[in-house]
């Protein structure tokens, strides 16, 4: 992290980096075109060139002065506040919200994206609305599919309910999956293909790796900073203890609750630059060795279980170190 980047103050005293793509995601959750909220944050950013801290009351404040004088049409869409994290229940595992997962999991049914993020959207507002700031995978479900049925037809809340519940099988399932060009072929594929995000943590001194599963997902979704903070923690720190500086990638699961947890423990948290993979050129390195070791080993074994992957994991970190 250069010296003179910006850093946002939280209300609960959190310090995180300015980052202009959460401000226009911000911008485009309001009605907001891409490229214009691209350019208004652009703006917002030069505003801020000589300050190194702010808080986000001030942030948020500037950057609705700045609508107010230059875009007073989007003043329909005030800009909103931090909302309350939602958390949902899978088994013994807990997860935060996530709209674009959740999303991402309803256009399994043939929904487009934009109509499905609206649905996310509102059966977020609907559970803040009532309170419920936890809720188990099963009755969540179980929301999207009364959604879908109400809007749109049973057939398509049945799909939606077939491809959020083929991950709890406890066999691997081979599907044909075929129909005329545009009828969602390929969206249905993906939905229903499960998916393993995992850490991979290299020692830049010692160049000791080791990786770890964040948590086997029935979407293409980042994992949460959570769930990759919790394994971190479980994995690395508890073993290495915490490192004195720590260099990331710009992916949204090194921040959120994963930068603030660091930085509260005096660790430096250094991100490489856009289009800058040779900033970490050996973490990049040493995760295609294991990810050609990984491949070829599940291949050769015909693993199909994640407690399968579990193992060729450390087998390959074994091999590596």
């Amino acid at each position: 992290m250069s010296k003179d980047s910006l850093t946002v103050v939280r209300s609960n005293g959190d310090r995180e980096p300015f980052l202009r793509g959460i401000m226009t995601r911000t911008l485009t959750e309001q009605g907001v075109s891409f490229e214009k909220a691209y350019l208004i944050t652009k703006e917002v950013k030069k505003k801020l060139n000589r300050r190194r801290q702010i808080t986000s009351t001030d942030l948020g404040l500037l950057l609705e002065k700045y609508l107010e004088q230059k875009h007073p049409r989007l003043q329909r869409n005030p800009i909103k506040s931090e909302l309350p994290q939602l958390w949902v229940h899978r088994g013994e595992s807990r997860y935060p919200f996530s709209k674009g997962m959740l999303s991402q999991s309803i256009t399994s049914a043939g929904i487009s994206p934009g109509k499905a993020y609206l649905i996310s959207r509102q059966i977020e507002q609907d559970l803040i609305l009532l309170g419920k700031m936890e809720i188990k995978s099963e009755e969540l479900i179980q929301l999207v599919r009364q959604q879908l049925q109400a809007q749109f037809s049973p057939d398509i809340a049945r799909t939606y309910e077939v491809a959020s519940r083929i991950n709890d099988l406890p066999h691997p399932v081979i599907l044909y999956v075929a129909g005329a060009p545009g009828t969602g072929k390929s969206t249905l594929a993906q939905a229903l293909a499960s998916r393993l995000g995992i850490l991979n943590v290299v020692g830049m001194a010692s160049c000791f790796q080791q990786a770890y599963i964040v948590r086997e997902s029935d979407t293409h979704g980042t994992p949460s900073s959570q769930s990759c903070l919790e394994v971190f923690l479980n994995g690395w720190v508890r073993y290495m203890g915490y490192p004195k500086a720590i260099t990331v990638d710009r992916g949204t699961h090194n921040r959120g609750a994963f930068s603030r947890h660091l930085t509260a423990k005096g660790v430096l948290i250094r991100s490489a630059a856009l289009e800058c993979p040779e900033q970490i050129g050996r973490v990049e390195r040493r995760n295609a060795i294991l990810k050609n070791i990984l491949n070829k080993t599940i291949k050769e074994c015909n693993i199909h279980s994640r407690k399968g992957v579990d193992l060729a994991i450390t087998e390959a970190c074994n091999a590596i170190n």
